[in-house]
């Protein structure tokens, strides 16, 4: 039986937008990347406003000196100062010792575990 003009090789369903935007979701999420540039766009975009270099936790206690180390003690706690080091936000992964550290980034003092 010969397919006339009129009909369609493929179902109307896979046409309609809805079909294509699941198939975007899915496509996209196994393909990231594949529907080229998306979001807003940022003109002039100068990047040293958002130089904004990160420290873990787990690795904030290696910042310490050896004699501050040595000295720290629950009811003496080190304050590190991550902006000394180049670092301007510290991030949650990891833990410290089992005492109190203040870590210090920017002009606000954060107190960690």
């Amino acid at each position: 039986m010969a397919v006339s003009e009129n009909t369609a090789s493929t179902p109307v369903a896979a046409e309609t937008p809805e079909a294509c935007t699941i198939h975007r979701i899915l496509f996209d999420k196994y393909h990231p990347g594949y529907f080229g540039k998306v979001g807003m766009r940022y003109f002039h975009k100068l990047r040293n406003k958002f130089y904004c270099p990160i420290v873990n936790i787990d690795k904030l206690w290696s910042l310490v000196p050896k004699d501050v180390k040595d000295k720290a003690s629950p009811a003496n706690a080190p304050l590190i100062d991550v902006t000394q080091f180049g670092y301007f936000k510290v991030l949650g992964k990891g833990v410290l010792p089992y005492f109190a550290a203040y870590c210090r980034q920017g002009q606000a003092c954060v107190e960690d575990r």
